[in-house]
């Protein structure tokens, strides 16, 4: 029971971020949204069997048929143990990153491929902000050229009641980074924040995204663990052995 409610959590991260970054792609983007498929645990064959039925459903796919498809797809063989290491608070990733785990957060013990997710306090309804790095092996050239237009077009389509937030760059690891936020949910009454950060740095491209509440104590609250994740999230030439 406890893997299943481990795996139902991060299932729903992992929808959140892939419609936020799978409904971006463009054929020019395809590449490297199937490397961040890969990057999840998912084979070159499922990626092409899973792109396959996006394309079928068309521009108007909706989030509840996104869902369904990456339910069927990933199964339960997708869950991972992570395989990083632990030096007090900090998780040092074999990829070569490493974070502090935010005050009163904690770090997930199963994971989709070499997405590393953490997560806060479970409220009354059952929510669990989350907050998730996944590296790409790759640049991503793209990452540089994203706007408000392009992703108002494709999200507005696919989130229900969908509000773009903010859309900003500036300096962040001797980089550029790139911050999307944006509001969505099926109740507008418990509306969900996501923040996602994706940057370039040293032939890599970075993602980390939080999910939260919308609610104003929720959103302050997972917003102060995101900002000293930030922080704390550092990039080594040399992973874990």
């Amino acid at each position: 029971m406890k893997l299943m409610e481990s795996k139902n959590r991060l299932l729903t991260f992992l929808i959140a971020t892939l419609i936020m970054v799978a409904m971006f792609a463009a054929p020019a983007q395809a590449d490297w949204v199937s490397d961040m498929l890969v990057a999840y645990g998912l084979s070159n064959e499922d990626v092409a069997v899973f792109s396959s039925m996006v394309s079928e459903l068309g521009e108007s796919v909706t989030e509840a048929e996104l869902q369904a498809l990456i339910t069927e797809i990933l199964g339960d063989s997708q869950v991972q143990k992570l395989t990083g290491a632990m030096e007090g608070n900090r998780y040092i990733a074999p990829e070569g990153y490493s974070f502090a785990i935010p005050e009163g957060w904690k770090l997930l013990e199963e994971k989709f491929g070499v997405a590393t997710v953490v997560a806060g306090q479970t409220d009354e309804t059952g929510f669990m902000p989350t907050i998730s790095v996944m590296m790409l092996e790759e640049e991503q050239p793209d990452f540089e050229t994203n706007t408000q237009k392009e992703w108002d077009a494709l999200l507005s389509q696919s989130l229900a009641n969908y509000l773009f937030v903010a859309l900003d760059d500036f300096p962040y690891l001797d980089a550029t980074a790139h911050e999307f936020v944006c509001m969505h949910g099926e109740r507008e009454d418990a509306m969900l924040m996501q923040y996602q950060l994706y940057f370039n740095k040293e032939g890599k491209a970075y993602l980390i995204t939080m999910t939260t509440l919308a609610e104003e104590a929720a959103h302050d609250n997972a917003l102060d663990a995101y900002d000293s994740f930030l922080a704390e999230f550092k990039i080594s030439d040399e992973g874990i052995g």
